[in-house]
């Protein structure tokens, strides 16, 4: 269940929206329109809890609720007054879900006397397409700390305790470091062990398949992955080598894959990005790397002939955006020929229309339109006089496609949206319909009919099942098991079979898109992981549908304006850096180690947010995003004025505003000046600038926790040991925004009225490893996690701008430094080699400045390391 929000365009232009807790409206909002006077309405009972809502398709939903306020019963009925489906929920004591009934059948959940779900029991409807699945259930055990250590997986005829059964090993930290698979499958080791390594950061390591390949990593100094490599003994599956500008972007990727049809001439790519002060990727480009592969003998050569090409073909893709982040164009060049698209969207970033032209003369200019029903969905999609219809449930889900009159696809869920099955139109007319079992939020099972198609089994990975298929089980496989590779945004590189030999291998282009493969395999977990339906073009994210041509999502995001106003973004357009697990909200890179796995802290929040303001989880990760990405957009300031007006008095003290109208202020703000509101935010709390440490204090507690110091920073910090110190000091500085609200600083153990400027405090006493004195020397300085003393030798090197450009003046001999010391310039000081001042402000050292001592120091944005 929890947040739901429906967004629209008000009758000014004005952003609103309504949002949702556990289906229940938490703020009775006006009636909601979109400038061409079609509204949202709703009704209340009188305790204030939603009644109905009636969206703009004149669709209904009503829900009613029990003596505890607990939804008990949703209809949902189509604008015509046909009912689509009832929902009705049964809990047990504590408010725990013990049986869910949808349109497709009934979830029931069994809980320990901790109430974690030990049994998971689904029972397929009578609205289920043909043929209908049979009913199964996925039973888990857990250990003291709550991991779990058992997953028993029912087998094909759907019978409790009798198929695969994973057992899950941890280290003191709860990281998994062992995972047993007990079968039942023939072709592999009993049992078949995958294995997980550590560094002390958390970082991982290396992860051991059981067909002998493994994967090893390594990481700089912020915990960001350098290198990656998948192999075999000495035989190559993938390496990778990465680097980074100083706000943590990846600039350069250099890999190296193997070909499943040429064995020994592996394909090689130099990749190379640019990006623009928003963060959004404007250019991608590659060069086909040369290789030397071994000649046939026996000519008594020593076997390296001259050197081959990759069979990689250089491109380039440049991007163009409008201010609301909609691609305007976009430009591929290749060997002999130059592709251009262009966009146009509505007022509405709803997109209209694309056009291809080519300087190839054979190929003729290509127009697609597109069209969106009122709540955004895309209806219909036309290219080369086809034309795609796509049917939209009451509650947004894609149902089914049509092509001319034909259909295509169809698709049907629960009620967590978890997609039970889907019919695909084949090549020679017929409906191929594949029906999945799920364990927990991942599917598990695929059939066919009364056939099981693949069982997957699943490690640690990104969420959302991103990165987190170790292999499958799969009948047309030689062997019977597919292994997983990925890279660093869980993108499937490459499967090996079970000797370790490449079965498959893809590379992509930025968005997904599959530029070259090699092999043959049935596997349509691709891009990010994701399922990828090719009858339609689209990959299931979970909550929407991502659409690989265009780079954006066909339906706006449910949980409104969580990445921004443009809720049709797919990572903001970053997505070399970024994923967004469930289609729901952007997950940036350098916040989570690459298997960190964030349900259970997540749920730790959620938890200490229980009895303050409901919200505030969602307003303060919107305060951290904006304030991380203006900083670096050195922007914000052209609605800093308007902003403290509204949100203090003219002695600086809180007005208090209330939830709902600080969402309608900055909605209203971002519409009103044509800013995206993720970009421009500038919170400047008069004491310290809050858009420059906000974002920082997060991420400090996230490396705290990674890094094993939890609770030496927590000591620090002064905070209770509840959840992460940083980010509970981002949430106090809301909550100071929001207003005071004793609940919530009870659950946090802080004292009332704790202030953004008491953590500055704590920082410039050194607490956060940032030490100096204004005006004079002091011994030290630490700049990104290493230690830099004065007396110490560093080489350096810094940029000019000259015009246009930007020339490097490189110093050959390392540098003393011989002082450090704070600027009259407030936010700055500066350090001093010998007669050399090189003033730093403060957010290079607290936010991005990845450098270590051994590879040498640069002090400007945007250089790569």
């Amino acid at each position: 269940m929890g947040w739901h929000r429906r967004d629209g365009t008000g009758t000014r232009g004005r952003n609103t929206s309504k949002a949702k807790y556990k289906g229940q409206l938490i703020s009775r909002l006006p009636d909601v329109g979109d400038g061409r006077q079609r509204v949202t309405q709703s009704a209340y009972y009188r305790n204030g809890q939603a009644k109905t809502v009636t969206d703009a398709k004149g669709q209904i939903v009503e829900s009613s609720y029990d003596r505890a306020d607990r939804v008990v019963q949703t209809r949902h009925q189509h604008a015509d007054g046909s009912l689509e489906e009832i929902r009705t929920f049964a809990y047990n004591k504590v408010g725990k879900p013990t049986r869910v009934t949808d349109l497709n059948g009934a979830t029931e959940y069994v809980y320990d006397e901790l109430y974690r779900v030990v049994e998971e029991r689904r029972q397929p409807g009578t609205a289920d397409v043909p043929p209908a699945p049979s009913p199964y259930s996925v039973q888990s055990r857990y250990d003291a700390n709550g991991n779990r250590t058992k997953c028993i997986y029912p087998d094909t005829a759907g019978i409790a305790g009798t198929g695969r059964v994973l057992v899950s090993f941890y280290d003191r930290l709860n990281r998994l470091t062992r995972m047993e698979d007990h079968g039942p499958q023939a072709s592999l080791p009993a049992p078949a062990v995958t294995q997980y390594s550590y560094d002390a950061n958390g970082n991982r390591l290396s992860l051991s398949l059981p067909n002998g390949v493994v994967d090893r990593y390594e990481y700089d100094s912020l915990n960001r992955v350098t290198a990656h490599s998948s192999r075999k003994g000495e035989a190559l599956i993938y390496d990778c080598e990465y680097r980074y500008d100083l706000v943590g972007n990846r600039l350069r990727i250099d890999e190296t894959l193997a070909d499943a049809d040429l064995p020994g001439n592996p394909k090689v790519r130099h990749l190379r990005y640019a990006y623009d002060q928003q963060y959004r990727l404007v250019l991608e480009t590659w060069a086909a790397g040369n290789i030397r592969p071994p000649r046939p003998r026996p000519d008594g050569a020593d076997g390296r002939g001259p050197d081959a090409p990759s069979g990689v073909d250089a491109e380039t893709r440049s991007y163009t955006f409008d201010r609301a982040g909609n691609r305007l164009t976009m430009v591929v060049e290749r060997p002999g020929a130059t592709e251009t698209i262009r966009y146009r969207y509505d007022d509405l970033n709803r997109l209209l229309s694309s056009r291809r032209v080519s300087t190839d003369s054979a190929a003729p200019p290509e127009e697609t339109g597109y069209s969106h029903d009122i709540n955004g969905n895309r209806q219909t999609k036309t290219v080369g006089g086809v034309t795609a219809h796509y049917t939209w449930d009451v509650n947004d889900r894609l149902v089914a496609v049509d092509r001319n009159g034909r259909q295509v696809f169809a698709a049907s869920y629960d009620y967590r949206t978890r997609r039970l099955s889907k019919s695909e139109r084949q090549e020679d007319g017929s409906l191929k319909t594949t029906v999945f079992r799920y364990d927990q939020g991942d599917s598990f099972q695929e059939f066919e009919g009364e056939a099981k198609k693949v069982e997957f089994v699943r490690g640690s990975g990104m969420g959302g099942g991103i990165g987190s298929i170790l292999y499958s089980e799969r009948a047309q496989i030689d062997g019977g098991v597919e292994y997983f590779h990925f890279n660093a945004v869980g993108h499937t590189v490459a499967t090996s079979n079970a000797s370790g030999t490449v079965q498959s291998s893809n590379l992509y282009e930025a968005y997904g898109g599959i530029v070259l493969s090699t092999g043959s395999s049935e596997n349509n977990r691709l891009a990010n992981t994701k399922e990828r339906d090719f009858s339609i073009g689209l990959d299931n994210h979970g909550f929407r549908y991502f659409d690989p041509e265009v780079g954006r999502y066909v339906n706006p995001d449910p949980l409104g304006y969580k990445d921004g106003p443009n809720t049709y973004l797919f990572t903001n357009n970053n997505p070399i850096n970024h994923v967004d697990p469930l289609g729901l909200e952007t997950r940036r890179h350098h916040l989570l180690a690459l298997d960190r796995d964030t349900g259970a802290l997540r749920k730790e929040f959620e938890r200490a947010l229980k009895g303050s303001q409901l919200g505030i989880h969602d307003f303060c990760v919107d305060i951290e995003k904006g304030a991380h990405d203006a900083l670096h957009g050195n922007r914000g300031g052209e609605w800093l004025k308007e902003w403290r007006e509204f949100m203090f008095d003219k002695n600086g003290k809180s007005l208090n505003r209330g939830e709902a109208d600080v969402y309608k202020k900055l909605h209203q703000m971002a519409n009103a000046n044509g800013i995206d509101l993720s970009k421009m935010i500038n919170y400047n709390t008069g004491a310290a600038t809050f858009e420059k440490y906000a974002g920082r204090l997060k991420e400090i507690g996230w490396r705290a926790v990674s890094s094993g110091k939890y609770a030496q920073y927590l000591r620090k910090a002064g905070k209770a040991g509840k959840f992460l110190g940083a980010a509970g000091t981002l949430y106090t500085a809301g909550r100071w925004i929001l207003g005071p609200n004793e609940a919530f600083a009870e659950e946090m153990d802080l004292p009332a009225g704790t202030k953004i400027e008491d953590t500055w405090d704590s920082i410039k006493r050194g607490e956060f490893g940032l030490q100096w004195s204004k005006g004079s020397d002091v011994g030290a300085v630490t700049i990104g996690g290493t230690r830099y003393e004065v007396g110490g030798k560093y080489p350096l090197y810094r940029s000019k701008k000259e015009g246009e450009d930007t020339k490097l003046e490189w110093f050959d001999k390392p540098s003393e430094l011989t002082a450090i010391r704070m600027s009259e310039k407030p936010g700055e000081f500066e350090l001093w080699f010998g007669n050399l001042k090189m003033p730093i402000s403060t957010s290079d050292v607290l936010v991005d400045t990845p450098q270590e001592k051994r590879v040498g120091t640069s002090f400007n944005q945007g250089g790569e390391q």
